[in-house]
Formats: C-alpha cells, sequence, structure tokens
C-alpha cells in the first residue's frame, strides 16, 4: 500500500472510531485535528436488540494485557487447540459462569453486553462467547452496592465503583476531564502541558502559554546525577528519574525555606529537570533547563527534535497527564495520606508505574513489535491471541468500551503529519486492521508507541513521556489527599 493510501485508510478508519467523540456545541458535528466528520451512530439500537437476542453481539474485546512472561509471550509466535478457561482463559468466563455470578437470566446478559457493560470474545469453531470477568465484577459489585452490602468494597480494588471522591479529573466516554475541562479540547486550544499542570494543581486556569520560571540545581546535583549514571550504566529510564527524584529532595532540603516549602515551585523544578533527563536515551548527558524554557523545549532540546514538534509533545503530555485514579496514582495519594513529602510520594508512584502491568506496557509493545518481521506475522500472532481469548497489551482499556479517546485522538494526529515515520504509518495501519478485525480498540500505550516512531525518537521515549507527563497528575492528587487530612487505611478481611 502506498504510503499516502496508508494515510487515507488509517485517517478514515480512525475517524470511523470516533462515535463517542463529544458533540460541538455548534452544528452537531465532531471536530478533529485537520479534519471535521458528521457524528453517527454505530449501530441501530433496534438492531444491537434483535444481534444481541440472537446471541450475534459483536462488540467484542479482548482485555488489555498479555502477561510479559517468557511463556505468554509465546503465545503471539505459535497457534495450538481450543483451551479451557481454567488453565489458560482467567480473564473470560463461559456465558452460564457469567449468568450465575450475576444472578441474570441469559437474555439480561446479551443485553448487558448491547449496552457496552460487559465485553464478549467470540470462541473459534463454535457459536458460544466468553465474557469479561473484569467487567462481570463491575457490573456485580454495582449491584451490591445498591443493595448495601459489604462486598462492594472488595470490588472496588477491580475496576469497581469509586472509592475516593476527587475534583481532578473525571473519567468520561469522551476521554478525561482535567477540572471538568476535557483533555482534547484543551489541545485543541493551544494549550501547553505548563497550563493544564497549573490547572491540575490549583484549579484555576490561567491561559499562559509560557514556561515556567524555575530556579536550576547547583552543580553538585548534575555531578552526582552524571557520576551515578556512568557507575550504573544498565539503569533503566524509569529507575534514573525515580533516582534524579530522591536526588533533588537531598540536595535541595538543606534549606528547608527553598525546598519543600512550596509544593507547586518543588514540582516544577522537578518536571524540568527530569525532562532535561531525556538526552539519557540517546547515552548523552542531562542538560540543564534554561530559564523560562517550556518543557516541551527542553525535551526537544533533549531528543534531538525540531521546534516544530513542541505543540506535538505538548499534546501528548496533555493526553498522559492525569487519569483518574490509576495504581501508581493511588500509591502516590496512599504515600501522601501518611505525611510523606512530595519527593517520596513521587518516586513512590514511579516505582509502582514500572510494573509488569502497568507502566511496562510501553516498552513490552515497542519490544514486540521489533520482533515481529513483517506487519502479516504480527497479525497471525494477535489472531492466536485472540483465539486463546488472552488480554492484548496496548488494546481494549477496561473503562472505555467503545474505545480509548485518547488514542483516537494521537493516532490522528499522527495521520495528519506530513513527515510521520513510515514505521509509524505501518503501525496505524495495523492498528487499523486488529480493530477491523476483532474489533481490538488500540488504548493510549499503543498509540505512544506510534507517536515514538513518528517522531523517530529513541526506543522508550513514549514510555517516559507517558511517566514524566503524569507526574503532574501524582501531584495533584498529593496536594488534594493533603487537605483532606486523613490517613487511608483501608481494612482487609480476614479469609483462612
Amino acid at each position: 500500500m502506498a504510503m499516502r493510501d496508508v494515510r487515507h485508510a488509517a485517517a478514515e478508519r480512525c475517524g470511523g472510531l470516533h462515535t463517542t467523540e463529544r458533540k460541538r456545541l455548534h452544528g452537531g458535528r465532531c471536530e478533529i485535528p485537520g479534519a471535521r466528520q458528521d457524528i453517527r451512530s454505530e449501530l441501530d439500537r433496534g438492531k444491537v436488540e434483535k444481534l444481541c437476542k440472537a446471541e450475534q453481539m459483536d462488540r467484542d474485546n479482548v482485555g488489555t494485557r498479555i502477561g510479559h512472561d517468557a511463556h505468554q509471550c509465546q503465545l503471539l509466535a505459535v497457534g495450538g487447540a481450543s483451551v479451557t478457561e481454567s488453565d489458560s482463559m482467567p480473564d473470560f468466563l463461559p456465558a452460564q459462569r457469567a449468568i450465575e455470578l450475576l444472578g441474570i437470566k441469559p437474555q439480561t446478559l446479551y443485553a448487558y453486553v448491547a449496552r457496552g457493560w460487559i465485553r464478549a470474545i467470540a470462541q473459534s469453531g463454535t457459536h458460544q462467547k466468553l465474557y469479561s470477568r473484569v467487567d462481570v465484577e463491575r457490573v456485580r459489585s454495582r449491584s451490591v452496592a445498591r443493595s448495601g452490602h459489604g462486598p462492594v468494597a472488595a470490588g472496588a480494588l477491580r475496576w469497581g465503583e469509586p472509592v475516593i471522591s476527587t475534583a481532578i479529573t473525571e473519567i468520561t466516554p469522551e476521554g478525561p476531564r482535567y477540572r471538568s475541562r476535557l483533555a482534547t479540547d484543551l489541545i485543541r486550544l493551544g494549550s501547553t502541558y505548563e497550563t493544564v499542570a497549573d490547572l491540575l494543581w490549583t484549579g484555576v486556569w490561567s491561559g499562559r502559554k509560557a514556561g515556567w520560571e524555575v530556579q536550576a540545581p547547583s552543580k553538585i546535583f548534575y555531578d552526582i546525577a552524571s557520576d551515578t549514571i556512568s557507575r550504573l550504566p544498565a539503569m533503566r529510564f524509569r529507575e534514573l528519574l525515580a533516582t534524579l527524584v530522591q536526588l533533588l529532595s537531598v540536595v535541595c532540603d538543606g534549606d528547608r525555606r527553598v525546598y519543600g516549602a512550596d509544593v507547586v515551585s518543588d514540582a516544577r523544578q522537578m518536571i524540568c529537570v527530569l525532562a532535561g533527563a531525556f538526552a539519557f536515551l540517546s547515552n548523552e548527558s542531562l542538560i540543564v533547563p534554561r530559564p523560562g524554557e517550556s518543557v516541551a523545549r527542553v525535551l526537544t532540546r533533549a531528543l534531538h527534535l525540531g521546534r516544530q514538534y513542541e505543540s506535538l509533545l505538548d499534546a501528548i503530555m496533555i493526553l498522559c497527564a492525569d487519569h483518574e485514579l490509576s495504581t501508581p496514582t493511588f500509591v502516590a495519594r496512599v504515600t501522601a495520606s501518611a505525611g510523606a513529602n512530595l519527593s517520596t510520594c513521587i518516586q513512590a508512584g514511579i516505582a509502582a508505574f514500572q510494573g509488569p502491568l502497568t507502566g511496562d506496557d510501553l516498552d513490552w509493545i515497542g519490544e514486540l513489535l521489533d520482533s515481529a518481521p513483517n506487519k502479516a506475522i504480527l497479525l497471525e500472532g494477535f489472531a492466536q491471541t485472540y483465539k486463546r481469548g488472552r488480554q492484548v497489551a496496548g488494546f481494549n482499556h477496561p473503562l472505555y468500551p467503545l474505545g480509548d479517546p485518547r488514542a483516537r485522538f494521537l493516532i490522528e494526529t499522527i495521520t495528519q503529519m506530513p513527515d510521520a515515520a513510515p514505521e509509524a504509518l505501518v503501525l496505524i495501519e495495523f492498528i487499523v486492521e486488529c480493530e477491523r478485525r476483532w474489533r481490538m480498540r488500540p488504548s493510549l500505550p499503543v498509540a505512544l508507541v506510534a507517536a515514538q516512531l513518528a517522531f523517530g525518537m529513541p526506543p522508550h521515549t513514549g514510555g517516559a513521556l507517558f511517566l514524566l507527563a503524569r507526574i503532574a497528575g501524582y501531584v495533584a492528587h498529593v496536594l488534594e489527599q493533603r487537605g483532606e487530612g486523613f490517613l487511608m487505611r483501608p481494612r482487609a478481611k480476614f479469609s483462612p
């Protein structure tokens, strides 16, 4: 397929994914970067009901993750016979088991699928379907909550009912809203990452587009940082960020009147310094942020990108800035409730982000793409994974049954780039094919890998940008939790 055709097909298909995109106030139309298109219903409601009754609903989904151990990774490269739920399908349930857990009739289960509450996948060679265990447990916990029963607390820890009140971010079908402002709308307004971070922290919209005025750390900080990097050449980038956060606290904490007195100022300095550390991804020394320099500008210098990429980097970081109560954010918030300082809270969040079920998604997706000789083999691997009912990293976010709006926005932006690298367009074509064949809708991690390829950035940059941007969310939740003034200490039910 020619490059222009790839762009056209990807843009057309991604446009088709915009069924949950917010209607514009004028004309009932949906505006995306470089294009406007009518909002159309994805399925006629009457047809949905008929399909539902016939158990032919195709609003399926194979989850969000394949495990990262060697055995599971091999599943992408080999075929195999059908497998049982107990040993190879822990993430999906047969219809009878789902009906028993929910205490409902089969018709009600099919209705839940039609409404997008429970996702289903077809089993190869049979008319039977399997149903997402996570979705079933979420629906069950809501039912229990309405009955006032205790088990809802357990379900809340598994994508269940909200357990903390927050004024920071709301998850909607259109994507995250920061202080009631849709993230994608903020990007369309030309907002910078700094503006959005300040909004998350203070609740005040300034609209300013200048960089932060931050004081650079002393020479001692950079000397120690450089020495640490030289002595630990195998250090992963996320480990470097955690080390630099701790080092900032130690070196700058000599004068309590300067460091630790103002959380917002400390957070600004931390983010700017960590942006300069992106030079590490190219095996270069850390760069020092200049006075008043934007975070995006620091990143373009560290990554050797042209200034035309600054607005795109701002867009990526705004999409990643916060996502309600993700696992790393929850960890940072719990740490804050114990009275820990900002540095400790951020280190806790970064540590949780490094787990194979959270931030390692992005690295794993990139490595998987690099290991596949061509798109055909990659598609075959995904086909085998789909047949086995396994979850696939980078697709089908549990909070967005109809697709992750952040990924849609970013993929559409990439397809509009005149100078996007060919590798990125090939990946987008693959993403479009996965959605067409199996309704595997892309989530933000796989879109970040596409951006990494489109910009020609070093490996692992997508995940690094995600983490750097998310620090704004960590700080916002630390500040909010401090305002709540209580220790987060849930109870456990003893069950020998």
